[in-house]
């Protein structure tokens, strides 16, 4: 004990010495820092698909049974069908973990300051259901929230189109053509009775049936395209109530910068603020 007892007092003393070297010697600080990171490096506690974090996430905080913890477990008995067209081993949902506590948070804020007597979202860009099935089990907590809640999901679940794609987006023509309508619903059929599900291209979709909403709270938007970006933006924004929110997939990813600046552009002279996030996402709030 006396021993153990020893070793820390010297430890802290070392460590006490240490730093009063670095901040006494600066042109010394790039050195030491490699010296540090060498012998003694620091594990990131998330690595992921957009980030790499040494300080704890936030759903460490929270128990294993908590509804975004329980949610990230089950999404592990998904049907993925974009392996292919992502590159990424979706498999691996816990890289993903940050992306998708932004989508639970960005519901929460919706459903709490959304000016509005109805829980109407809309998801434009699907895939295999993940995003929306986190913003499910959020609405699902409160039994008179989903009373007055409905979600719609709108995809083409086809492969995209040349016509819809700029330039300098060519390169994802036919991407997601492996995926089903059929594997999403199965994906998401806990919640059958709050989704609408419009099958289609963007913006025609809009204006057929089943009828879209004409008041929102709340809109992510996952199309990895600019052009069908903009349209559900001219078409929604309008519907989207104050305090509402829309959250976008695409935006800080440098292979989609023609929609970061058609997104800001965008919202040039809107009322709001638009919030760039290290994950490549980004959450506009309507004022």
């Amino acid at each position: 004990m006396i021993i153990l007892f020893a070793y820390i007092i010297m430890n802290k003393n070392i460590e006490r010495i240490a730093v009063q070297f670095y901040l006494s010697h600066p042109k010394m600080r790039k050195f030491m820092l490699v010296f540090r990171d060498t012998l003694f490096p620091i594990k990131p506690r998330f690595s992921g698909l957009a980030i790499k974090a040494f300080n704890d996430p936030p759903w460490i905080d929270e128990t294993k049974n908590s509804v975004f913890n329980k949610t990230s477990n089950d999404l592990k008995n998904f049907q993925f069908g974009s392996v292919l067209s992502t590159g990424i081993d979706v498999h691996k949902v816990d890289s993903l973990l940050w992306r998708h506590w932004i989508v639970s948070y960005a519901t929460k804020h919706a459903l709490k300051f959304a000016k509005s007597d109805n829980f109407i979202f809309v998801e434009c860009g699907v895939g295999d259901g993940m995003s929306a099935f986190y913003t499910l089990r959020e609405i699902s907590t409160d039994s008179k929230i989903c009373e007055k809640s409905k979600i719609h999901l709108f995809d083409s679940w086809g492969p995209m189109k040349k016509e819809d794609l700029l330039e300098s987006e060519l390169g994802s023509e036919d991407r997601y053509s492996e995926l089903e309508l059929k594997a999403t619903q199965n994906n998401l059929k806990e919640y059958d009775d709050l989704i609408i599900y419009h099958k289609g291209y963007i913006p025609k979709i809009f204006d057929e049936n089943p009828e879209s909403p004409d008041s929102i709270i709340y809109m992510h938007i996952d199309l990895n395209s600019t052009k069908p970006t903009i349209d559900s933006l001219k078409y929604f924004f309008p519907k989207l109530v104050s305090g509402g929110v829309i959250l976008f997939d695409d935006y800080g990813w440098n292979n989609h910068k023609d929609t970061k600046h058609a997104v800001d552009d965008f919202f040039k002279d809107r009322s709001g603020s638009l919030l760039h996030l290290p994950t490549g996402q980004a959450i506009f709030y309507k004022y």
